[in-house]
């Protein structure tokens, strides 16, 4: 099963669960929205697993028998787990520690955490387990095998995780991602990765450029210098359709302008004069019978994010654009709120866990897709 459903368990309505940890056992006290964790938050994993009769309302409580925590390694991790099936004291202390001695197994640093702490509900240190395992299953393993120019063969999960945030902004003016904490405070880093995917998913296209006629031309070259500044990435094709009288005397687009359009899909036309002339057809309508076009369709697709706009903002503008974006158009779920990020010093873990997030979205260049013919009619 995909470890990524692991967050779907623990975030998927927002504030479910907060963490604010820090390195070895030193946790802070949870947000008090930790202590009422919905068991439908967990319903689709146990249906998944054939755990259909596991509920969980509270994650301190339901999780110190140890089943519930045996259920989700199992989930996680796709292996059977043995347990002990009393309702003991005993039994409870068995059940956790077999799901401890399970993750030091796998090679997960467990800090002072143990059976008992679990088994009598500590906050502090559930909660800190509930993270270890976040911080395995969700960063560690789903970045194992990251590929990025310049890695070392010795480098840890979370040193290639930096290396692939430098890597996806180090052309950003005045921005450096150092570390996991300070370094994303006012936003720019979590906008320059988005911002840089927008734009390495933008293939060349390659339009049919109709020039026109009278000031067709100037038009033309005007929107053509808009396209450039705004780096669009498009070649043109020119291509002149006055129409021609192809066999029988009827007037047809000349064939190397319709078989660019037919190619292309897409085109780009200027104003078009008709030719004063007895039976010469309209240049517009004959264009909008050939392709099929009824409507002329001005398509706005803006960039998910404006970096000048970024250089511009403040921190919380920019963390709450960064989240908003990711969320409703990469499909990353909204694991931090920017107050949570804006302060002297960010939690590195849940900063590592969400830009993980970012990484599992990112997928390659797709190849450009047919579509149907276009027509941009100035």
């Amino acid at each position: 099963m995909s470890t990524s459903k692991l967050w779907p368990f623990l975030q998927s309505t927002s504030g479910a669960i907060s963490f604010h940890v820090h390195e070895e056992a030193a946790w802070e006290e949870p947000d008090k929205q930790t202590a009422g964790v919905a068991s439908s938050l967990l319903a689709p994993l146990w249906r998944c697993s054939g755990e259909s009769q596991r509920h969980v309302s509270d994650l301190y409580e339901d999780l110190r028998d140890g089943h519930n925590l045996i259920s989700l390694l199992e989930v996680l991790s796709g292996e059977h787990l043995p347990r002990e099936k009393g309702r003991m004291r005993f039994h409870k202390l068995q059940n956790v520690q077999i799901a401890l001695d399970f993750l030091r197994h796998r090679q997960v640093k467990l800090v002072n955490i143990r059976n008992d702490d679990i088994a009598d509900g500590n906050p502090k240190l559930t909660l800190g387990l509930i993270w270890t395992i976040i911080l395995h299953f969700q960063v560690s393993c789903s970045i194992s095998d990251i590929q990025v120019n310049g890695q070392s063969e010795d480098m840890t999960a979370k040193e290639k995780l930096l290396l692939w945030s430098q890597k996806m902004t180090e052309n950003y003016q005045g921005i450096r991602c150092d570390n996991f904490t300070t370094s994303w405070r006012d936003g720019k880093l979590f906008n320059a990765v988005i911002h840089k995917h927008q734009s390495s998913r933008s293939t060349t296209r390659t339009v049919t450029l109709i020039p026109g006629d009278g000031i067709g031309p100037e038009i033309s070259a005007a929107v053509m210098k808009i396209f450039e500044a705004a780096q669009v990435p498009v070649q043109w094709e020119e291509r002149n359709v006055t129409a021609i009288q192809g066999p029988g005397g009827k007037w047809i687009i000349p064939p190397n302008a319709k078989e660019s359009m037919d190619k292309n899909k897409i085109g780009l036309k200027g104003p078009l004069n008709t030719p004063v002339a007895a039976g010469h057809p309209s240049m517009n309508l004959l264009l909008r019978k050939t392709f099929d076009l009824y409507a002329n369709v001005r398509p706005c697709m803006p960039r998910l994010v404006d970096m000048g706009r970024v250089y511009r903002q403040t921190n919380l503008e920019n963390l709450e654009q960064a989240f908003s974006v990711a969320e409703k158009d990469l499909g990353v779920t909204r694991l931090l709120d920017p107050e949570d990020v804006d302060v002297a010093h960010p939690d590195e873990k849940s900063i590592i866990t969400y830009v993980s997030s970012l990484y599992d979205a990112m997928p390659k260049v797709p190849e450009a897709q047919e579509g149907s013919d276009t027509l941009l009619d100035e």
